[in-house]
């Protein structure tokens, strides 16, 4: 994936289902290009998020924060707007109505109410939930 990014000069990426262990920060090198990985796994192998930053966008980031095994956030600086971009993978079919219903509540919570703008990246496809 990330030699891809590389190849396609995207400066961000968010991924979902990683396969990465634990909790982490690291810089990765592909060829020319270097990314800041932060990434977050759940215990249970499932729901895994991570956020590749280009290496010349760096300098710029404020801060990064676990919402949920589910939701990752990092905050960059764009100018004079605070950019928070986060990585969402919501749960999968047949999870059930109150894993849905706290996984929306701990969305809802991570965007209302502050003045940043957030770039929420994740599955749009409303294949959520039971079936």
């Amino acid at each position: 994936m990330v030699e891809k990014t590389s190849s396609r000069k995207i400066v961000l990426c968010c991924l979902q289902e990683t396969k990465l262990k634990g909790r982490s920060v690291c810089m990765i090198s592909v060829k020319d290009s270097r990314y800041k990985c932060f990434w977050i796994r759940n215990d249970n192998s499932t729901g895994g998020v991570a956020i590749l930053l280009a290496e010349e966008w760096v300098e710029n980031f404020l801060e990064n924060k676990r919402i949920s095994n589910r939701i990752y956030c990092i905050k960059v600086n764009v100018g004079d707007i605070i950019l928070s971009i986060l990585s969402i993978n919501p749960p999968q079919v047949g999870l059930g109505y109150r894993v849905n219903v706290a996984f929306y509540n701990e969305r809802q919570c991570t965007v209302a109410g502050n003045m940043e703008i957030h770039f929420l990246c994740w599955d749009f496809s409303g294949h959520i939930g039971s079936t």
